[in-house]
């Protein structure tokens, strides 16, 4: 799989935050490989390592492209705070 004809890079970028957002969310960090959100976006291992340097980073990046939706997702379960509530430390 190698680059794919009259996708930009910014576009490239793009698809790979969005498809961590759902990776990450469907596997949790730990279960999730940078092979499954490079699939997942369309695209070479290659080429989400053109982009970020890591999974870490990927990670960081699609919280700070997603981060209010995705938040919910890593509250730890049980932790008493419903979806939606993220509390003081959200900034709300």
């Amino acid at each position: 799989m190698g680059r794919i004809a009259g996708v930009t890079a910014a576009e490239t970028r793009a698809r790979l935050l969005q498809a961590a957002v759902v990776v990450f969310a469907e596997r949790g960090y730990d279960g999730t490989r940078v092979a499954d959100i490079a699939q997942a976006a369309g695209v070479s291992n290659g080429a989400l390592y053109a982009h970020f340097g890591s999974k870490a980073e990927l990670l960081v990046a699609a919280l700070h492209q997603h981060g209010r939706p995705m938040r919910p997702l890593l509250s730890p379960a049980g932790d008493g705070q419903r979806a939606g509530d993220h509390g003081p430390a959200c900034g709300r």
